[in-house]
């Protein structure tokens, strides 16, 4: 996964184009059916990683499972210690939202500003890597994803 999206599916495209890359039709879900226009959710083909959009474009790539990694080699399950290397200054460590509370090895937010109009951020237990997402500031920011 880079800034730019994960694999044919790019940030900006609208479904159309993701689905015409992927060659694939994606179920988009909303847990309000009503707003499916302004923020759904799709999961990939191979279910490793899933799409968000935003009034049917793509906004941000969601990924919880291993398999997949950013140019540097860094995905679910790398040591905070890597982030720190791959990223040095550009990484900023902040307490997770929903942090355990246990001190200096709490969970984190890592967050790398790529651009102007793309942000990375990794989720960690303290240790390792959770899940990591990448796409519009904005969107990125979202805890909650759609919900």
């Amino acid at each position: 996964m880079t800034g730019e999206g994960l694999g044919p599916v790019k940030i900006g495209m609208s479904r159309a184009e993701a689905e015409k890359a992927l060659g694939k039709k994606l179920r988009l879900q909303s847990a309000d059916p009503s707003t499916l226009s302004e923020c759904a959710n799709a999961s990939s083909p191979d279910r490793n990683a899933s799409y968000m959009f935003q009034k049917f474009r793509v906004v941000r790539v969601d990924v919880g499972k291993k398999g997949i990694t950013t140019p540097e080699g860094l995905g679910v399950g790398s040591p905070e210690d890597a982030l720190r290397s791959a990223y040095g200054a550009r990484a900023r460590f902040t307490a997770h939202p929903y942090g355990n509370g246990n001190g200096p090895n709490d969970w984190h937010y890592v967050s790398i500003h790529l651009s102007a109009e793309r942000d990375l951020l990794f989720e960690t237990d303290g240790k390792r890597v959770t899940s990591f997402r990448v796409g519009l500031p904005q969107a990125v920011s979202l805890i909650e994803g759609c919900s």
